[in-house]
């Protein structure tokens, strides 16, 4: 059986925090215009972590979230979601243990800059009020709906654009409701009305709320669609896609099929696991290394256990825990639970590091796996010796950078 679409997904979860008016990793977008100037209880406040500490400001009962607080409500919710619709296992894997702190980092340093630059220039009204709506609207996320192109009505709300359909802008938000910033091959961009169902879409054409742009497996143009729900058809004659964390299950490759909710966690002690293919241990087992009894390499589940004298084995989730790792020594698969290493020291020979940090290879790093250096992420405006030390992944004359939009007008 073919399953595709639930996790491919999971490789591109930090890509969702830009969905809800903080950033687009779209190249269209970005033009060249010179120099660059953990999950919350069940009856938590949106936005709320796990310990209450992070709950939006209440004033007489109303729920208030002042826009410098928004990024990590915001990133707090997001990490809530993809606990609830994927476990805390596979968010610790892709995206680290401190979840919040990773896509608080994300979304600060891409264009919400740019967003607290539009609302002091009056291109956009912050509401405080509706920021909670809009938050609530992202925590209650059906797991197998599609995100879309655009950010839900609440959303929109919160971060009101001002500019009118053909105006010029520079972000989407920017525009009124129900529009995008297009931007062709010069800046300013203009705001245009997003597509609608069954119209045609692309880079400069994007789709209204619950819409994504779906492509056509015969070959013809792209447009605006609704994306398949659990039990309905997908993969057909017209390439309908599965929504949300759902996949495409077909009984072969080029045949049409059905969506249904993913099986990514179904391999049981001592079952063989593939980490590349989404065939991950049941909760409490990690997918280990270890050799079969001819001495070939496998990976099979086991439990997430260390020995009392600290003997582990290479495996994922990692046995030793979120802050250390399996340390080896040549090609073996067992060794010594120990510190995941910081700044300036080598990365682990999986190319990991300690939270906040990131294994930087080549230039500013080592030259190639298992020769990496680990340095400290940075913010925008901090030193730099390549790419991966920033949050905004813009290393720029040593200087991190933030995305570089149209900002002529």
């Amino acid at each position: 059986m073919d399953t595709t679409g639930s996790f491919e997904k999971l490789l591109v979860i930090a890509s969702v925090a830009a969905w809800l008016g903080c950033g687009d990793d779209d190249d269209e977008r970005r033009r060249d215009a010179g120099p660059p100037a953990d999950a919350a209880p069940a009856d938590a406040t949106p936005g709320e972590d796990a310990t209450g500490s992070d709950g939006p400001s209440t004033d007489g009962g109303a729920c208030n979230v002042p826009i410098e607080e928004f990024p990590r409500r915001l990133a707090a919710v997001a990490c809530q979601y993809f606990e609830r619709c994927l476990g805390a296992p596979v968010v610790e894997v892709f995206v680290g243990p401190q979840c919040t702190e990773h896509f608080l980092g994300l979304i600060r340093n891409d264009t919400f800059g740019l967003i607290d630059e539009a609302v002091a220039a009056g291109r956009i009204r912050y509401d405080a009020s509706r920021a909670c709506a809009c938050l609530d609207a992202f925590s209650r996320f059906s797991c197998d709906s599609e995100f879309g192109d655009a950010p839900p009505p609440e959303c929109v709300a919160a971060l009101e654009g001002t500019v009118a359909v053909g105006g010029a802008c520079s972000i989407h938000e920017e525009c009124q409701a129900g529009a995008f910033c297009r931007l062709t091959d010069s800046c300013p961009g203009t705001c245009t009305m997003r597509a609608a169902e069954n119209q045609p879409c692309g880079d400069d054409m994007l789709c209204a709320f619950g819409l994504s742009c779906q492509g056509s497996v015969t070959g013809g143009e792209s447009r605006c669609r609704m994306a398949a729900r659990a039990g309905e058809p997908c993969g057909d004659s017209d390439g309908r896609e599965c929504g949300g964390f759902l996949e495409c299950q077909r009984t072969s490759p080029e045949g049409s099929g059905t969506c249904q909710p993913a099986t990514t966690f179904t391999a049981t002690e001592g079952m063989p696991c593939d980490i590349e293919d989404g065939v991950l241990c049941a909760e409490g087992l990690s997918c280990a290394f270890m050799r079969s009894t001819t001495g070939a390499p496998e990976l099979r589940c086991v439990r997430r256990e260390v020995g009392s004298d600290g003997s582990c084995v290479v495996s994922v989730p990692d046995v030793c825990g979120s802050d250390r790792y399996c340390n080896v020594s040549g090609m073996s698969f067992s060794g010594t639970c120990a510190p995941l290493p910081t700044a300036g020291q080598p990365c682990t020979p999986f190319g990991r590091c300690a939270p906040g940090h990131a294994c930087v290879f080549g230039e500013g790093g080592g030259g190639g796996p298992g020769s990496g250096t680990c340095r400290r992420l940075q913010d925008n405006g901090g030193a730099c010796t390549a790419s991966r030390e920033c949050y905004s992944s813009r290393c720029e004359d040593g200087r991190c950078e933030g995305p570089v939009y149209c900002t002529g007008r």
